[in-house]
């Protein structure tokens, strides 16, 4: 129906947008982590801090959309987003030689906490599908939200390579777009017309 246009649109976008955050950090962080000097061993423990965060960031998203509402939430999750990854974008792209270990727990970390955050994100569009699509809609809203969901997932699954050597020795174009997914939230946050507000607090 035209009364979900706008839904549609910014869920289509914020679902896309953050999955192709995790999906890239969480599918090519590995080889990221090795060309820049990490043993193997050292780069799969990214596994770990990514588990632990992204759990960590859904389970807090419906307290975060309780007390602040869904779209100061997806802000946030945005914001954070992108200043985290021009953080990493910084440290990664200065290491010299092997890093030490404080570096290394330094971005291993980084990574775990942007995906945290970008799962917050995630989260609360599962709040915002649920609550903003009719009843007579509700399970094709969800399942279309979920879709998009998948291909940005894919998308960078499949593509997250070629970004990581497309800038030869640098890995500027990768991060630019981990860096476009967390515009693109911040998009879905201003399109969506049917945000969840905050409680009502007495």
């Amino acid at each position: 129906d035209a009364s979900n246009t706008r839904l549609n649109l910014g869920i289509g976008i914020g679902f896309a947008a953050a999955t192709a955050v995790v999906y890239g950090l969480m599918n090519w962080g590995p080889e990221l982590l090795t060309s820049r000097g990490f043993t193997l061993p050292q780069a799969q423990r990214l596994s770990f801090t990514v588990g632990l965060l992204s759990m960590i960031g859904g389970f807090s998203a419906g307290y975060l959309t309780n007390r602040f509402g869904s779209r100061r939430g997806m802000a946030a999750s945005s914001i954070g987003t992108c200043l985290l990854v021009l953080l990493l974008a910084w440290l990664v792209e200065h290491i010299v030689g092997a890093p030490s270990l404080l570096l290394r727990q330094a971005i291993l970390w980084l990574l775990g906490i942007i995906t945290g955050i970008t799962s917050v994100g995630i989260a609360t569009i599962y709040v915002m599908m649920a609550q903003g699509y009719q009843q007579s809609c509700r399970s094709g809203g969800i399942g279309f939200g979920m879709l998009m969901g998948r291909v940005g997932g894919i998308l960078m699954a499949f593509f997250g390579g070629e970004l990581l050597n497309l800038g030869g020795g640098s890995f500027y174009v990768y991060f630019a777009a981990i860096f476009l997914g967390g515009v693109g939230v911040m998009a879905a946050s201003v399109i969506v017309d049917r945000h969840v507000p905050p409680a009502v607090r007495s």
